[in-house]
């Protein structure tokens, strides 16, 4: 894999995808870019108790196959990095850092099993033309808020019916969002899109199951 994971490339990931909205209480369709790198979120559930929930759980694996890679992202900001198996498993590979765009291997061992929390994200890379999510109905209290740490965040709507919107971000100037083949930084005036200068409207949101990076100052 070539160039991934880094903020200046995969903030320009090509073109906008259109999110199939989930479409009952437990299953979703989200588009991704065949071939390419898509962050995903996880609006859902697991079956398995706990905050983490366990993407083996909730990613569908009929339609993918093997070598198809996952990255999650960890806490000091690398990435741990798991292939599908013949088998439909995902095994865990190795960590991951990224520096101008280009992947090395890292020291350190991935947790066994991919984990992520609801209104997290992930990424992956397939030669399918969109991932399966099926997890646990969650229920929406209101309009669905994305909370940030200062640094690099991978994340998602936490509503399955409620996109988030990009105006409701906190972060200070010079912040960036990335998602859906746009970008967006943080003015002393609010966030703007960085291509048109416009300032963000209710149109400029992260969709339902589509992830997103935001660098928060």
């Amino acid at each position: 894999m070539k160039k991934i994971l880094g903020a200046a490339v995969l903030m320009a990931a090509g073109a906008a995808l259109a999110v199939t909205t989930i479409e009952s209480s437990q299953f979703g369709f989200v588009p991704v870019a065949a071939g390419g790198l898509t962050a995903v979120s996880v609006p859902v559930t697991g079956y398995t108790a706990g905050s983490d929930i366990v993407i083996a759980e909730v990613l569908q694996t009929a339609n993918l196959a093997a070598d198809d890679k996952l990255y999650t992202m960890t806490a000091d900001g690398k990435y741990n990095e798991y292939v599908l198996q013949a088998n439909k498993t995902w095994k865990a590979s190795r960590v991951v850092t990224v520096s101008g765009g280009s992947m090395t291997s890292a020291s350190g061992t991935p947790a066994t099993e991919a984990t992520v929390q609801r209104g997290k994200a992930f990424w992956i890379q397939t030669s399918a033309s969109q991932v399966n999510i099926m997890g646990q109905a969650t229920t929406d209290a209101g309009t669905p808020t994305i909370t940030v740490s200062t640094g690099w965040n991978l994340v998602g709507s936490p509503s399955m019916t409620q996109a988030v919107k990009i105006s409701t971000i906190e972060g200070g100037v010079g912040s960036f969002i990335s998602v859906n083949g746009k970008t967006y930084q943080k003015t002393s005036t609010g966030w703007k899109n960085r291509a048109t200068k416009a300032a963000v409207t209710d149109a400029d949101v992260i969709p339902v199951g589509m992830g997103a990076m935001i660098k928060k100052n």
